[in-house]
């Protein structure tokens, strides 16, 4: 286990419905450079090989005893992708304004506190890049997963999540 530092919990303490304090990022991919082409099934099966080798993306906070003390991050035995991985349809004409519009109301809302605090919605059919990312993620787990990069070193970092497609190429040979 460990404990949320005083400043990692007070952005959960004052999150609030209205004003979530996740982190959000946006990114566009050209599915045409794809090898074997883009499914979202594939994707899926990739990021649940990557997920599997980075503890960070599968732990929850709890409450201390009484709640005497900051949350603790633990393992989330009941960790359910399909409840991280979010798929949706850009509605026509699927240009910027509705990328904004889509990421927008993703971004206005508050992540589930009784699981892993991330999201990645994938948004298909965005014009001229066909697939849009919108990745959501809690301030005190973009740190943890920092620290837990600078306790194996950058490349030990990379070489958790790239490690999972090794065993991916393994079991397609």
């Amino acid at each position: 286990m460990e404990r949320l530092s005083g400043l990692d919990a007070s952005f959960l303490y004052i999150e609030s419905p209205t004003q979530p304090l996740h982190v959000c990022s946006i990114l566009e991919l050209d599915t045409s450079t794809v090898p074997g082409g883009y499914t979202f099934d594939r994707l899926r099966d990739e990021l649940a090989l990557r997920i599997a080798a980075i503890p960070e993306f599968r732990a929850k906070l709890a409450d201390s005893q009484l709640n005497l003390d900051y949350p603790v991050w633990v393992d989330d035995d009941a960790f359910d992708l399909d409840r991280h991985l979010l798929r949706i349809g850009l509605p026509s004409p699927g240009g910027r304004r509705e990328l904004a519009e889509v990421c927008g109301h993703i971004a206005s809302t508050p992540l589930d506190r009784g699981r892993p605090l991330w999201e990645m919605w994938v948004i298909e059919g965005v014009v001229d890049t066909d697939l849009g990312s919108n990745l959501g993620i809690t301030r005190p787990l973009t740190i943890r997963c920092r620290c837990a990069a600078n306790r194996c070193g950058r490349a030990g970092a990379a070489a958790k999540w790239f490690a999972a497609h090794d065993r991916l190429t393994t079991l397609r040979d």
